[in-house]
């Protein structure tokens, strides 16, 4: 099959919503194929602009990386699990998305169990040829509040089972680990902010992944240069821009951290 996926940032300033609580953005279309949804999807997002009380920071929403498109052959059973991710430490977990948060593409994943804390899909596909939408939510907690999300991010994606022709034991995951190391090393820089400064970091990898960067328990500061490369540019650093920077380097089925 020839599918295209990739990734797109957009950037969006609010008006009357500062200090909220929860702000919900989302879309709706109907270009599912038809062979998987007669009606309209939705997908949304929902997160708080509250500045937290444990980290000083607007609460940073947790990622999920993934291929479109995964293939499974018929009678065989897998685990899948989902890449995801906190750029605040917090614990993530997963659910089933619901009502208007998938709309038409809810419950299409029939006889798929998924083990909400490990965020890991168990299927055994007995139930026909075909494809089928995967629509999950990806949602964050701090530490001591498990029941209420700070976030939770959409996930959706297809699943194509198709007839037996190898044999059910060959892996899921078809692309090798990244071999991460961050450079300069040692991992701590110690700067005098006399004069104005820009630090490089670059994150080495085996292999072609692709890449993002993380600060533990705040953003990236702004004009930072190459957020989406193996390179990031701080520029002209500032005392408040101190952290610890994390560099993460996936492909579509998993997803390594550097630490």
């Amino acid at each position: 099959d020839d599918w295209t996926f990739g990734e797109h940032q957009w950037t969006h300033t609010f008006s009357n919503v500062y200090n909220a609580s929860s702000v919900t953005i989302g879309t709706v279309g109907g270009n599912w194929l038809t062979a998987v949804s007669n009606g309209n999807w939705n997908i949304s997002t929902t997160f708080s602009l509250v500045t937290r009380a444990d980290t000083g920071q607007i609460n940073s929403s947790p990622r999920v990386i993934t291929t479109p498109l995964l293939h499974l052959q018929e009678g065989c059973s897998y685990t899948i699990p989902l890449a995801v991710s906190d750029p605040d430490n917090d614990i993530v977990q997963c659910r089933w998305a619901v009502g208007i948060e998938c709309s038409s593409v809810c419950n299409k994943f029939p006889g798929a169990i998924l083990d909400s804390k490990s965020c890991t899909i168990r299927y055994t596909a007995n139930r026909g040829t075909g494809l089928k939408v995967v629509a999950i939510m990806i949602e964050d907690f701090a530490p001591g509040s498990p029941y209420h999300p700070l976030s939770s991010v959409a996930l959706q994606f297809l699943v194509s089972v198709v007839p037996l022709t190898q044999s059910c034991s060959r892996p899921l995951v078809y692309y090798g680990q990244p071999s991460v190391t961050l450079h300069p090393s040692p991992k701590t820089v110690l700067l005098s902010f006399n004069n104005s400064v820009n630090i490089t970091l670059t994150c080495a990898t085996s292999g072609t992944p692709s890449y993002y960067w993380e600060r533990q328990n705040g953003n990236i500061p702004l004009g930072a240069i190459g957020v989406n490369t193996n390179t990031l540019i701080l520029v002209n650093v500032r005392i408040e821009d101190a952290g610890n920077y994390r560099c993460v380097a996936y492909y579509y089925c998993d997803v390594y951290n550097s630490r």
